[in-house]
């Protein structure tokens, strides 16, 4: 007779049996409903043991998190080569976004950011009443460095870098981007956006983390949105130097819960998993990629969990998509006739050609 302990029926509960915390996905996506192509999310995660740590979590909920969360930055920092205190958890990498504008533009000011990227920051600074300078990308729709550099003025708080860049997927060489940086003048902020840095082979190579041993003023922000498939429990992190960190844990708005961390430090601990979703993402890539050239697209070519692409009218390639249950994203001012895809299952990719190939034909 099996005896169903209290593990065992966290276990069950979470869909998983017996299995224990294996590296395997809990699922892939949904079966039913619309396929989503526009969240950038993983469609893989989370991870079994994940799944394993939030569910055996929710009895713990009756406490705050203090320990738990001082055990996750302590992982995050054995990994990064950085002490604990060069580490603060917020709520996904967007309220670290928020935070560092806090921070920099609290009394105003100047941010200096590329054009398009990702807008949490730069809409946030403008509300808390900073002007922000947007830097058109250069015509391969990389960060223009020498023109940003240019439009650093003496009013300037805040330089945002988003590497890999949303919605584009470009990916500025290291060495470049750390040379921009430490020509820019003592004490402004560098904001490095590192949210898809996870998704390469090799992170460390393209982080900009040696800038943040160094004590320079350079703030890091990651996510466990991307390749940890855990955007619904909206945990992140700041990696930054220790007076950069203590001046944002001031500024921070939400507090961790057990059954968030819990997930983490399981998924951050989990490199099966994280390997399993690279691939599978490399895979599903190849796949969107090969549909653009059958169909003669242009696209730029992605280091992220998603690909910009030249698909004309925007708002028919979507309505046609959405009537077939497949979900894409918007188009963007400067370039309204391209279309940023998100990467599904490598199943609902060749979904996804097949349909967006109709459209096309």
């Amino acid at each position: 007779m099996t005896v169903l302990t209290r593990r065992s029926a966290l276990l069950t509960a979470a869909g998983l049996g017996f299995l224990g915390a294996s590296a395997r996905p809990v699922a892939a996506a949904a079966a039913s409903g619309p396929i989503r192509l526009l969240g950038n999310e993983n469609p893989y995660g989370p991870s079994s043991a994940a799944a394993v740590a939030a569910h055996g979590a929710v009895e713990f909920s009756w406490k705050y998190v203090f320990r738990e969360e001082a055990e996750l930055k302590a992982a995050i920092g054995e990994r990064e080569g950085v002490p604990p205190d060069h580490v603060l958890v917020t709520a996904g990498s967007a309220e670290g976004l928020r935070i560092a504008a806090l921070l920099a533009c609290g009394e105003g000011g100047e941010v200096v950011a590329a054009s398009p990227s990702f807008p949490f920051l730069q809409l946030y600074a403008r509300r808390i009443g900073a002007t922000v300078k947007d830097v058109p990308l250069t015509s391969g729709m990389y960060h223009d460095l020498e023109a940003m550099t240019a439009a650093v003025s003496a009013d300037t708080r805040l330089v945002y870098v988003c590497n890999p860049n949303n919605p584009t997927g470009t990916l500025l060489p290291a060495a470049p981007l750390r040379g921009f940086i430490e020509a820019l003048p003592d004490g402004l902020l560098t904001v490095v956006d590192e949210a898809y840095v996870d998704l390469l082979d090799e992170p460390q190579q393209a982080s900009m983390i040696d800038l943040v041993r160094a004590g320079r003023s350079v703030m890091l922000t990651r996510t466990f949105s991307k390749i940890h498939g855990l955007a619904g429990l909206r945990v992140g992190f700041i990696i930054a130097p220790p007076a950069l960190i203590k001046r944002a844990a001031a500024l921070r708005m939400s507090m961790s819960n057990q059954v968030s961390i819990a997930a983490a430090r399981a998924s951050y601990s989990d490199i099966d998993f994280q390997d399993f979703s690279r691939a599978k993402i490399r895979e599903g890539r190849e796949v969107l990629y090969r549909f653009c050239r059958q169909q003669d697209l242009e696209f730029t070519p992605s280091e992220a969990n998603f690909v910009l692409v030249k698909t004309g009218n925007v708002k028919a390639f979507r309505d046609y998509l959405r009537t077939r249950q497949i979900l894409v994203g918007g188009n963007y001012p400067q370039y309204e006739d391209w279309c940023r895809i998100s990467l599904g299952t490598v199943e609902q990719m060749h979904r996804f050609s097949e349909v967006a190939g109709e459209f096309f034909a």
